[in-house]
C-alpha cells in the first residue's frame, strides 16, 4: 500500500549476483519475483536488474555477458528518466483535464435539471395550484411536493 500510485517509479537491483551460482541466482530471482507480485500491485512484472555493481572483479565469470547487458539496460533507463518524467507529467495533466471536463458536464447537467425543477415549482406556486401535472416527470417520480 505504501507504493500505491508510484509502482511505475520503482526499479529493483539485485546486486552482487556474482557471489552465487547460476542455479542459485535463478532461484533467488524467482523467489524475488514471486514476493514482489504480492507487494507491487501491477498487471506487468516489475523490472529487476541483475548484476554486480561494484569495483571488485567478478567471482562468477559465466554471468559476465548477462551482467553487462543488464548494466547497459539500467544505464539506458537512467538516461531516459528526465524524458519519462516529462511524459508522466503531461499524462497526469491530460488525466486531470479529462476529469475536469467530466465534472463540468455533470455540473451543467445537474444545474439545468435543478433549474427546470425550481422554475416548475415557482410556476406552480404563482398559479396557486396543487396539481403536479405540469412538473417534470422525474421530479414527480421522486415524490416532491409543490407547496
Amino acid at each position: 500500500q505504501a507504493t500505491k500510485g508510484n509502482d511505475h517509479k520503482i526499479s529493483i537491483l539485485l546486486n552482487k549476483a556474482d557471489n552465487v551460482t547460476t542455479q542459485q541466482l535463478m532461484r533467488v530471482y524467482g523467489a524475488l519475483m514471486w514476493s514482489l507480485g504480492k507487494v507491487i500491485d501491477t498487471p506487468e512484472v516489475a523490472r529487476v536488474y541483475v548484476g554486480s555493481f561494484w569495483d571488485q572483479p567478478l567471482k562468477n565469470e559465466k554471468l559476465r555477458e548477462l551482467f553487462e547487458q543488464e548494466e547497459s539496460d539500467l544505464y539506458s533507463k537512467i538516461a531516459q528518466l528526465p524524458r519519462s518524467a516529462s511524459i508522466r507529467k503531461v499524462n497526469d495533466l491530460i488525466k486531470r483535464a479529462r476529469l475536469a471536463k467530466v465534472h463540468a458536464y455533470l455540473l451543467d447537467f445537474f444545474l439545468q435539471k435543478d433549474a427546470n425543477i425550481l422554475w416548475a415549482c415557482q410556476r406552480a406556486r404563482t398559479n396557486d395550484t396543487r396539481s403536479a401535472e405540469h412538473l417534470p416527470r422525474d421530479f414527480r417520480a421522486e415524490g416532491h411536493s409543490v407547496g
